[in-house]
């Protein structure tokens, strides 16, 4: 049940990933010949604020995710506990008698314990396929920050005003209320709390 649902965000993940992958890789090869002109250029900024933009987005998906496989994590593991102390209770709870307790309740448990079980490892998928996703996207910003080496100069050739940096991503970044620097976020986080 949970399985699917997991495996669908990631492979939604995954696939939005390797596509702006492609179109980086396609921005790169536009510089192969030396420097397009002025409005091909223009169009490199904004294919490349279309990907920071998505970038966000994923990571927002992506933390949510994480925060949701460790929150599950955790519920199971209590009911994992739960389910292997009640199969090792020594007397019957009433208003079971001791032959109830062994078929009907004891039936119930070992569900419960076999749902268990398929829950963690369907949670357990979650960390190795988001490291895969975020090994994609550390891919992908080095290549953003080989398109900005690529660019400043021919927007500099160009005469066009306004180089990219990565101080312009971080401006991108708090526009939209996400920062690196976590201090940065405790306080947007309590101004939207008051």
């Amino acid at each position: 049940m949970l399985t699917p649902i997991i495996i669908k965000q990631i492979v939604k993940l995954a696939k939005g990933t390797a596509r702006f992958d492609a179109m980086a890789d396609s921005m790169l090869e536009k510089f192969e010949l030396g420097c397009p002109p002025a409005g091909e250029l223009q169009r490199i900024i904004a294919q490349k604020q279309q990907i920071i933009s998505a970038l966000t987005q994923v990571s927002s998906v992506i933390n949510t995710i994480t925060k949701i496989g460790t929150t599950l994590n955790g519920i199971l593991t209590g009911l994992n506990i739960a389910v292997n102390i009640i199969k090792f209770l020594p007397i019957p709870l009433p208003p079971f008698s001791p032959a109830l307790l062994a078929t009907g309740p004891a039936v119930v448990v070992d569900i419960l314990g076999d749902l268990v079980k398929a829950g963690k490892g369907a949670v357990g998928i979650i960390p190795g396929a988001l490291k895969q996703i975020a090994d994609g996207i550390a891919a992908l910003i080095a290549k953003l920050n080989a398109i900005d080496g690529l660019l400043n100069p021919c927007l500099l050739e160009a005469g066009l005003d306004g180089s990219i940096n990565n101080s312009d991503l971080s401006t991108v970044l708090a526009s939209t209320g996400l920062s690196s620097n976590a201090s940065v976020n405790e306080a947007t986080e309590a101004e939207l709390l008051l």
